[in-house]
């Protein structure tokens, strides 16, 4: 079976961290869907991605077609679903993106249906990312996906963001992306 997707890649929040994340997921090649909850939120986070691949070609550290070739590759999207519907939402550096892709496969949990991995990047706030939870968990059953959920906390374990069931104990884990 072959799973055709628009993205390659999710990324939930289009901060600093997340906006960062997604350029160099685009300069790697990747299709990029980048999700936050407002237009102003997405249009600095996409500012955000444009500059510092600016500073790259400035910097003669990458060529300009490249940079519009990653910047080509990104995609600002409006709904938590848009971002699932990539088969890997993250925030993962890219050097973690093979690595992480071998650890899924050898415990089974690659799944060809929308996403097999979804990692959160908002703010450190706990009902925050439980809600964020909440809501991509049912993304996920809206799509048919069996993702495992993650999170980028460093504050928070992934007991605390997903307690009282929220995501089944085989679909979560905590996961450090810096």
């Amino acid at each position: 079976m072959k799973c055709v997707y628009t993205h390659d890649i999710g990324v939930i929040g289009a901060g600093r961290m997340g906006a960062c994340i997604a350029g160099q997921m685009a300069i790697n090649g990747a299709r990029v869907a980048v999700f936050d909850k407002s237009e102003f939120d997405r249009k600095k986070g996409y500012e955000i991605m444009s500059a510092d691949l600016k500073a790259l070609v400035d910097s003669e550290m990458m060529l300009a077609v490249d940079r519009d070739d990653a910047l080509s590759r990104i995609t600002m999207v409006t709904s938590i679903v848009d971002a699932v519907k990539a088969p890997l939402v993250c925030t993962l550096a890219h050097f973690c993106l093979p690595f992480l892709h071998q650890v899924l496969r050898i415990f089974n949990l690659l799944y060809c249906t929308a996403t097999w991995q979804v990692i959160e990047v908002i703010y450190e706030d706990l009902k925050a990312k439980q809600e964020l939870f909440k809501k991509l968990d049912q993304a996920c059953r809206d799509v048919g996906s069996r993702a495992v959920l993650a999170s980028n906390s460093i504050t928070f374990t992934i007991d605390e963001i997903t307690g009282d069931g929220v995501v089944a104990p085989d679909r979560q884990v905590c996961f450090l992306g810096f």
